[in-house]
């Protein structure tokens, strides 16, 4: 399953002792044939001290044992247990402990390495199809909503359950695609939604994806071709159009009612134009959208190593214009490799800058040559190559 950092256990144990927390988890890295990426990245993008745990955006994502360390006394006394399911077990028992801990830590350490090398076909989430899945998810469902928690705790668990897990889950699975037998997901999928009638709140207006909300409204309408259809572009389409309204951006959709034609994403860069000078690299863009103030930082990620991952200040003013500057001195210093270029925002989200011209400027440096250049999916990328 994994191996632990030699100092991971110990790392983990020092801040509950600094802390007095309850709960404390950091970073795990997956390890795969392609490279090596962060797994639950909200769980360990900074340096948390003693806080509440639903101060912590998605906290109730990628629940699972790794890389984090509980005091015993909060299973003891609150008799949290396993429940005997095939799966979703972990998600239901941490969702329990998250809930009775006062406070929690979290550290950007590396703790945990997960090793995906391995055949996929012996895990046992992957022995178990996308109903067993759903079933045991709504026992969870229905476990949570019986717990009478307060309305916005009940909000950040019950999100998670409804959006991730019964919505982008289910109908991201390539069996949907494939079968002609999609009745039977609507089937299951009804049989979800029928707990959300006794909530106190609309569920969806808590979707972190807009596109799965359009998705919820689809299906009570039951309009199952538009939902089949849109399923398809949405993962088919790996660069979308984007129309820009009143400064706010949205992708076009192939849907044809126009209240689902377009639909609003948080936020949106465009590149405008980049340059060397001297010793600089400078890249201009625009950036779109009502989360552009919580913008905090570049990061430069090297795709197939976790540990590559660099930040740098950026300036974006009050009308979305964004400059980043790059001292060469800087990436001189960077592996050689192929580099992603992202936005952070809102701790640990990223965007892209998107770049729709084919075109590249490159400029030669000591013994590197720095080539920025527009991906596969039309983002800026850069690659750091050695000069022999």
């Amino acid at each position: 399953f994994g191996l632990t950092f030699t100092t991971g256990i110990e790392s983990l144990h020092n801040i509950l002792e600094e802390t007095g927390s309850d709960y404390v988890v950091g970073k795990t890295i997956q390890y795969r044939s392609a490279g090596t990426k962060i797994i639950g990245e909200h769980e360990s993008c900074k340096e948390r001290r003693a806080v509440s745990p639903f101060s912590i955006p998605h906290i109730f994502h990628h629940l699972g044992p790794r890389a984090r360390m509980i005091r015993a006394s909060v299973i003891k006394e609150n008799q949290i247990q396993f429940p005997e399911m095939k799966f979703a077990e972990d998600k239901q028992f941490f969702i329990d402990v998250l809930t009775h801990c006062n406070t929690i830590s979290t550290t950007k350490t590396p703790i945990y390495y997960l090793n995906r090398l391995d055949n996929q076909q012996t895990r046992l989430t992957n022995q178990t199809n996308i109903m067993q899945k759903t079933e045991c998810n709504l026992k969870v469902i229905n476990y949570i909503i019986n717990k009478n928690l307060e309305l916005e705790k009940e909000q950040m668990i019950l999100n998670r359950l409804y959006e991730y897990d019964c919505i982008e889950r289910f109908f991201a699975t390539p069996h949907f695609q494939k079968t002609k037998l999609k009745r039977v997901y609507y089937y299951k999928l009804n049989k979800v939604l029928k707990t959300t009638k006794g909530l106190r709140y609309e569920f969806s207006d808590h979707f972190l994806q807009p596109i799965n909300k359009v998705v919820y409204e689809l299906f009570r309408q039951k309009n199952y071709k538009e939902l089949e259809k849109l399923f398809e572009w949405n993962n088919k389409e790996k660069v979308k159009d984007v129309l820009i309204k009143d400064n706010l951006p949205y992708i076009i959709s192939p849907l044809l009612e126009d209240e689902h034609k377009y639909i609003r994403i948080p936020l949106f860069a465009k590149f405008k134009e980049d340059y060397f000078t001297d010793d600089t690299y400078k890249l201009n863009f625009f950036v779109y959208g009502e989360r552009r103030d919580k913008i905090t930082e570049v990061i430069i990620k090297d795709g197939k190593n976790a540990f590559r991952e660099y930040s740098l200040p950026v300036v974006i003013d009050e009308s979305g214009y964004g400059r980043l500057e790059i001292d060469l001195n800087f990436l001189n210093k960077l592996p050689t490799s192929t580099y992603s270029i992202f936005l952070r925002y809102d701790e640990y989200m990223k965007i892209n800058i998107r770049k729709l011209t084919k075109n590249q400027i490159e400029h030669q440096f000591q013994n590197r040559k720095f080539i920025f250049h527009n991906t596969v999916y039309s983002n800026v990328g850069l690659k750091i190559r050695r000069v022999v």
